[in-house]
Parts: structure tokens; sequence; C-alpha cells
């Protein structure tokens, strides 16, 4: 008797530890990620902000959206970027902003399709310390936007072939906040905005 308890407790704790594929809809994760990039640069309208305030003090409608599996289970369509990995990240990323918006319009620095930046060194191969300095900045963004990318793909239980089109949401998002005169890659060919 013993056992057949064991039995069915091992397979209802079993049969609960079931992974459900979320799938989003591109357009709720292009507007995610356009947000994030408006708050990096410190773009959003008081409507926004409103709006944001709004969210943040239904801290119980968000517990069950986000943590309550049945909620998954119902086709969740909200796509969350919200974690202390991220905003710690965004931090970083805000502390270097001004500066990397100055090297894109001096044209050392590009936005990449796969959302990272591209070191554009033709300019600055005179100049070696200079050069330094700006790489050095592209590989701490970098860093930061593939740590950024993995997490929000972690966030979301987003599937392989699901996260690599977030790095492609967020390199829209950049290229279409980054300052006049900035290079974008668009399917490997580079352009000035």
């Amino acid at each position: 008797m013993k056992s057949f308890q064991v039995w069915v407790v091992l397979t209802f704790v079993l049969s609960s530890c079931v992974t459900v594929n979320v799938n989003f809809p591109e357009g709720v994760i292009q507007e995610a990620t356009d947000d994030y990039v408006k708050e990096l640069y410190e773009l959003k309208t008081q409507d926004e902000v409103n709006n944001d305030q709004k969210k943040k003090s239904s801290f119980l409608q968000s517990f069950y959206f986000n943590f309550i599996p049945s909620a998954h289970a119902t086709g969740r369509t909200s796509f969350n970027l919200q974690s202390l990995k991220i905003r710690e990240i965004q931090s970083r990323q805000k502390s270097r902003i001004r500066k990397i918006d100055d090297y894109k319009k001096k044209g050392w620095i590009g936005e990449g399709e796969s959302g990272l930046l591209v070191l554009r060194t033709q300019d600055l191969q005179k100049k070696t310390l200079l050069l330094r300095q700006v790489k050095k900045i592209v590989e701490k963004e970098n860093k930061d936007r593939k740590e950024l990318y993995e997490e929000v793909s972690e966030l979301n239980q987003l599937q392989p072939h699901q996260a690599s089109a977030i790095s492609e949401h967020f390199s829209h998002s950049f290229q279409q906040l980054s300052p006049q005169g900035t290079w974008i890659q668009t399917r490997g060919t580079w352009s000035q905005k």
C-alpha cells in the first residue's frame, strides 16, 4: 500500500513539472525592447512614466501573472523585462550611453544587426590611445547586451530558436533610437542614419 502511495505522489510531482512553451506575439516583444531602450535613453514621456507606476502598484496581479504556473498555461502575452539582474545591466548601460552616442555621432561605433555594437576604426587607426578607449567601451557594452539577451530569454522561458530573435528585436530598438549619423547595419550592408 505504501509503495502505491509513493508512486501516486511521485507521479503527481513529476506531472506538475511540465515546461510550457510560451509564444509571444512579435509586436509584444518589440514593444518591450523599445520600452527598455527608451528608458535607457530616458525618453519616456510623462504618460509612460505614469503607466509604469500603475503597473508597479498592481503587485498581486503581476505576481499571479508571472509566477503562478496556470498563468503560463493560459497563453501569457506580457513579455517580462523586469529582474534585479536586468536593472543592474541597464544601470551600467546608462552610465556609458552618452559616451557611446558621442562615438556613434563621430562614426567610430555602429549598431550591428545582431544587437551588438561594432567598432568602426577607419578614422581611429592613427589615434592608438583613443582607439583603445573606444574599443574598451564597445567591449563592456557588448558584454552587457549579451548578458541582457540571455537574462531576457531565461526570464521569459524562451526556447533556443525563440531566444535568437531577442537580439534582433533589441537591435531594431537600438538602431531606431540612435542619434542621426549613426552607422546602421541592415542585411549585412552599412548605411548612415
